[in-house]
């Protein structure tokens, strides 16, 4: 039988594996080789990790049936403004599975959720170099197509289980890659304005009380929404905060 091979915007280049470690720490080692990126993006797709991870080096579950992928690109941007690409990807991927399921939303700073529940979610890794600019970007995603896990902080669904049976993991990948090649695009010609709007207009607990996870502290307020750089504003008790990075729980724990 034929294998059907996903399609991709003209200067991204597939490596297709069928195990690895995790697609972030290939994609690492491929921008370690010294391949240059200046006119092409790389996609490492696996169809099973035996050491996925996900935010703060936590496990991810990745038997085969899900999509586990990582672009490697060169951002063309600053430091600063790497984090703002993690809600780019997020808001193409929103767009890809909207395809298939209603009431996706998308959760700070990297999640995509349906009905409430995850689905999907995003690594960054980054190298900077001497002139501070970035080397390159490693952005990874998963997305529970087949399985989800169950035992989970936070409740995880698939596609699968949300009655959209019969996509492939390379019609999401390819869905993916293409939606995220137009919002770069769009980024880097007009800047971050036009992707915070879109990912505000689905996300998840805005205007709410939610409950933010700091390394060293809780805090609970009202999601009153993202700054210009991407970051959450957090309406509390004491003032409003900016945070940069947090695990977001909706109500107040």
């Amino acid at each position: 039988m034929t294998k059907t091979l996903p399609v991709l915007p003209e200067a991204y280049r597939l490596i297709e594996l069928e195990s690895v470690d995790g697609t972030n720490a290939e994609a690492k080692r491929v921008a370690a080789a010294g391949v240059g990126l200046t006119r092409e993006s790389i996609v490492i797709w696996a169809k099973a990790q035996t050491a996925g991870r996900g935010r703060r080096g936590r496990e991810w579950i990745s038997p085969p049936g899900n999509l586990y992928c990582s672009l490697l690109f060169d951002p063309q941007c600053g430091v600063g403004e790497a984090g703002q690409l993690g809600l780019v990807a997020s808001v193409a991927l929103q767009r890809v599975i909207s395809g298939h399921c209603d009431h996706v939303q998308c959760k700070w700073p990297n999640d995509v959720l349906i009905g409430g529940c995850k689905v999907s979610g995003l690594l960054m890794e980054t190298e900077a170099s001497a002139a501070g600019t970035l080397a390159w970007l490693v952005l990874g995603v998963g997305v529970n197509i087949v399985h989800h896990p169950e035992d989970t902080p936070y409740p995880a669904t698939s596609l699968y289980a949300e009655d959209a049976e019969g996509i492939t993991v390379a019609q999401m990948l390819e869905g993916f890659v293409g939606e995220m090649d137009r919002l770069l695009s769009e980024w880097r010609e007009v800047g971050f304005s036009a992707a915070r709007a879109a990912w505000l207009d689905v996300a998840a607990g805005l205007d709410q009380k939610i409950t933010v996870r700091l390394p060293n502290e809780t805090l609970t307020g009202v999601f009153a929404g993202l700054d210009a750089g991407g970051a959450l504003i957090l309406n509390g008790p004491e003032g409003t905060r900016t945070i940069n990075s947090g695990d977001v729980f909706f109500g107040a724990e």
